[in-house]
């Protein structure tokens, strides 16, 4: 589930099934104009179990229920948030937290307050870890569950009104996606390619269901070569290794998990004897982690991006550490990570290493929609003034361009907050302290003079390469071979011949011009110059009458 996070949604399951075969050519070129960033998510969905696929197919068939869902779901976000802010962060920690366990919060509307007694009973039913904090929202914000109680019963109420018109199965799929809010959320803030998918599911449900197994399995298989391939280059570099630790414990500092959850102590370690694959599944299997937060409320804004469900501090890392004090990797870090890590500058002088490795497991694997691909992938378009492909491309020096790299932002940005009416771009600043930063090449700018000539010179180059008007010659060299082979055959129809011959050799120009222009774009051919005269059928000078005196 985490891998799917870990990934920034934008699109749909069908979204490459259907841009690469879908058989109405209409909808193909509206989803091959879809905006890059959206393509590179649409493996997120794909890999979720079969169930989730046909629930969400399902509910593509009705896009209109699903934006009257987002409108419910935007109302009741709001509601909550207004009423949490007014408490502080510990209180609405605790209260979301309870909000995660189905009924909980209801449960204890229903007993009334002060029903200590029967509160135990209460709780047998959900996990130990949350006991305390119910017990204590119970007993010191009883008035706010109440609150929290109206907003959901709205809420419930508003979505069995929206999916009472439906068949059962539709209200099914409905339910159920509504237990996966990631789903949902793509779903809703993506819902012109929901139609779309919902389309192709309606009018070619056999087909469609064949590709999305096919492309589950391929992309199954793609996620564990990526993930064997990240864990044996940190497990045979030290200096790698050692720098994820570090910049993950920086990364749980800075992000203050919460121990009551996450602390190794509470939880039930395995024995030093037992083998890597027996910790992880041990220590991965604890229940609370799959609790989300409701889709009717959101999540907790002190989530930078979407976080539906609270995991421990070493999900994100991709990696546990052993008892026999060596880290098992059982994930790539998650996009949260990843994510942090880019935004930090000194980052990559800290930590060289790594950073080169991020961009070195991107190289291959470019396709990807991981949480590394992904990321690498954002950071070369923002830094593309300074970083440049022949810079990273090179392994021996990757390290050192990143070093510097680092070591130059955090420069600018001491520069740039010193000088706040004078700030400079990547390039100006490198331009600036080129003595200092000679791996970060910045092409030089060219004159007005210079940028003039180039254009004079490419308009020259285009007028020289400009293709001779050939109509004229070839058709006068078949009329002539028609009037040598047969004299007596030449009819007024051999014209017509003729005439035809000339629209057919513009038209074959005309599709060569335009031929990779969309077909959204209609394309209508310019005008072909008229030929000179001595090459059209000569007509028939009319001269007038003479009238009679």
């Amino acid at each position: 589930m985490e891998n799917l996070q870990s990934t920034s949604f934008g699109i749909l399951l069908m979204l490459f099934i259907t841009v690469t075969a879908y058989p109405q050519d209409d909808v193909r070129v509206l989803l091959q104009n879809l905006e890059e960033e959206e393509i590179e998510n649409i493996d997120a969905l794909a890999i979720y179990p079969e169930d989730t696929r046909l629930a969400i197919l399902q509910a593509c068939l009705y896009p209109e229920v699903l934006i009257k869902i987002k409108k419910v779901q935007e109302k009741t976000s709001q509601d909550f948030v207004e009423k949490m802010d007014a408490y502080p962060k510990s209180t609405q920690q605790k209260v979301w937290d309870l909000t995660r366990y189905p009924d909980m919060i209801k449960r204890l509307i229903n007993l009334g307050p002060n029903q200590t007694v029967q509160l135990d009973n209460v709780l047998a039913d959900y996990p130990e870890i949350i006991h305390n904090r119910a017990k204590d929202c119970y007993k010191n914000h009883y008035q706010l569950l109440e609150k929290v109680d109206q907003i959901n019963n709205r809420s419930q109420l508003a979505f069995d009104n929206i999916t009472q018109g439906y068949n059962e199965v539709t209200q099914d799929a409905l339910d159920y996606i509504i237990s996966l809010p990631e789903v949902m959320t793509i779903l809703t803030d993506n819902i012109e390619v929901s139609i779309l998918v919902g389309d192709a599911y309606k009018n070619y449900p056999e087909w469609v269901l064949e590709k999305a197994d096919s492309m589950h399995l391929a992309l199954a298989r793609a996620q564990a070569e990526e993930l064997e391939d990240w864990k044996k280059r940190v497990e045979e570099n030290p200096e790698l290794k050692e720098e994820l630790e570090v910049s993950a414990e920086e990364f749980a500092v800075e992000n203050n998990y919460d121990d009551l959850y996450y602390d190794p102590n509470e939880s039930d370690y395995p024995e030093d004897d037992l083998s890597d694959k027996e910790y992880v599944n041990r220590t991965i299997e604890v229940q609370h982690y799959h609790y989300h937060y409701p889709y009717w409320y959101g999540y907790p804004s002190w989530y930078y991006y979407p976080r539906w469900r609270p995991y421990p501090f070493w999900f994100d890392f991709g990696f546990h550490h052993h008892p026999r004090h060596r880290i098992v990797i059982n994930y790539l870090p998650s996009y949260y990570f990843v994510d942090w890590y880019f935004n930090h500058p000194h980052h990559h002088s800290h930590y060289p290493h790594l950073s080169a490795h991020f961009v070195h497991h991107y190289h291959g694997h470019r396709r990807s929609v991981s949480s590394i691909s992904t990321r690498v992938r954002t950071w070369r378009n923002k830094n593309k003034a300074v970083i440049t492909e022949d810079l990273i491309a090179n392994s021996p020096r990757r390290i050192n361009t990143f070093r510097e790299f680092g070591e130059m932002e955090q420069a600018r940005d001491k520069y740039n907050r010193k000088n706040p009416n004078d700030k400079l771009t990547q390039s100006q600043f490198v331009n600036k302290e080129k003595k200092q930063y000679k791996k970060l090449t910045v092409p030089a700018r060219k004159s007005k003079a210079q940028t003039e000539r180039d254009i004079n010179l490419k308009r020259d180059r285009v007028e020289m390469k400009k293709p001779e008007k050939r109509f004229p010659s070839q058709i006068e060299k078949r009329k002539t071979e028609k009037v040598t082979l047969k004299k007596k055959k030449r009819t007024i129809s051999n014209t017509n011949k003729i005439e035809n011959q000339k629209k057919t050799l513009r038209a074959k120009e005309i599709h060569k011009k335009n031929w990779e222009k969309s077909k959204r774009v209609k394309v209508v051919p310019n005008k072909t110059k008229r030929t000179s005269r001595k090459n059209e059928p000569r007509k028939k000078k009319i001269t007038p009458k003479k009238k009679n005196n």
